[in-house]
């Protein structure tokens, strides 16, 4: 008899089988009945399988008997395959996931009964490590008492890693949640849908002396819940120039912010450009690193800041003494007055060393 069911093995990483987000009090009167049983196991050298399947029984009152509820609409069963294609860097993926209409768990913080899915995918290892690829697709279905819902998305990431080029990235991955329990009590749960495009450029020059690195990073997001539609987009250039003693960075970022709510809070945040500048120098007793940033958004100049961290060590003893601060001016609408961000702290380090002997 569980109150709280969870599998043994989570097959989708999106969501959990089932992992509730909170705990309702147990009922001794009409108590829940679910047996569980798992599976794991292999086919030959290569194949990988594991499995679980879930039945729950609950004793109803007559009026509350529900009629036709067969043993397969108040199960939940998942399995789930991996193979490595033999000779090769090559491995392929597959799972599914059923949960029936009459499923019970009353201390369950997601409403997943009637719910299906499937996925199937497989990534691979190209050209000596230069190139590796993956792709998946996968499949949601929702069904209750009046309505069904699908949902078909398919991702894939492509990314190259050189010491002599540059090391490019692409992904594209959807993903497909539920609003959970403690949103609301009132409003039937649904499923949120949405995709994330991602990607990244990285190059490092590498001499002697120094070295040199430059990434750019952009990233996508569109989400849909019923009517309601949001999205953002990304845009990130940095540089790093390291020496034994001496470290100096940029940043320059774009973000975007797309909703479908005519009166958005703070609507001059949803186009930003920032900037900062950073840099520090390391010695034999002190290290200092300092930095300023400043903010644009379409009212103009909406905040700027400096900050400054120093850290001395003592030779004599294992004591080190850090001490940061930093300023910050800010303002949220175009007509508000500048408000001011103060901090600093203080921090003492001592390290203890101890010789351990067999």
């Amino acid at each position: 008899m569980y109150y709280n069911y969870s599998p043994a093995k989570n097959l989708f990483k999106d969501t959990s089988f089932f992992k509730p987000g909170y705990f309702s009090v147990a009922s001794f009167d009409k108590p829940t009945h679910i047996l569980a049983l798992t599976y794991n196991g292999a086919i030959g050298k290569s194949i990988r399988t594991v499995g679980e399947y879930a039945f729950s029984n609950q004793k109803y009152p007559q009026p509350e008997e529900q009629g036709g509820a067969g043993i397969l609409h108040r199960s939940a069963y998942n399995f789930g395959v991996e193979s490595t294609v033999p000779k090769t860097n090559v491995n392929i993926n597959a799972a599914y996931e059923f949960v029936g209409k009459s499923f019970e768990n009353n201390t369950m913080a997601v409403l997943m009964a009637g719910t299906q899915r499937a996925k199937i995918g497989g990534d691979g290892i190209f050209f000596n490590s230069f190139l590796k690829l993956a792709l998946e697709y996968s499949y949601l279905l929702q069904s209750n008492f009046s309505n069904t819902g699908r949902n078909n998305k398919w991702g894939f990431t492509v990314a190259t890693q050189s010491k002599r080029y540059p090391s490019v990235s692409l992904s594209y991955k959807p993903f497909a949640t539920f609003r959970t329990f403690d949103d609301t009590a009132q409003i039937q749960q649904k499923p949120v849908l949405g995709e994330v495009w991602t990607a990244k450029v990285n190059y490092q020059v590498k001499r002697k002396h120094y070295s040199l690195r430059f990434t750019l990073v952009g990233n996508k997001n569109n989400s849909i819940l019923d009517t309601f539609r949001y999205g953002s987009s990304m845009l990130q250039f940095s540089t790093i120039y390291t020496t034994a003693k001496t470290n100096i960075s940029t940043n320059i970022a774009y973000s975007n912010i797309r909703s479908g709510i005519e009166t958005a809070v703070l609507p001059a945040f949803n186009n930003s450009v920032n900037i900062g500048l950073s840099g520090g120098r390391t010695l034999k007793k002190i290290s200092l690193n300092g930095a300023v940033d400043i903010g644009f958004n379409e009212s103009g100049i909406c905040k700027y800041g400096a900050g400054l961290n120093a850290m001395y060590r003592l030779q004599q003893i294992p004591l080190s003494v850090r001490a940061n601060c930093r300023l910050m001016q800010y303002k949220l609408n175009p007509g508000d007055p500048w408000n001011n961000l103060v901090f600093a702290g203080l921090t003492m380090n001592w390290q203890l060393k101890m010789k351990v002997s067999n």
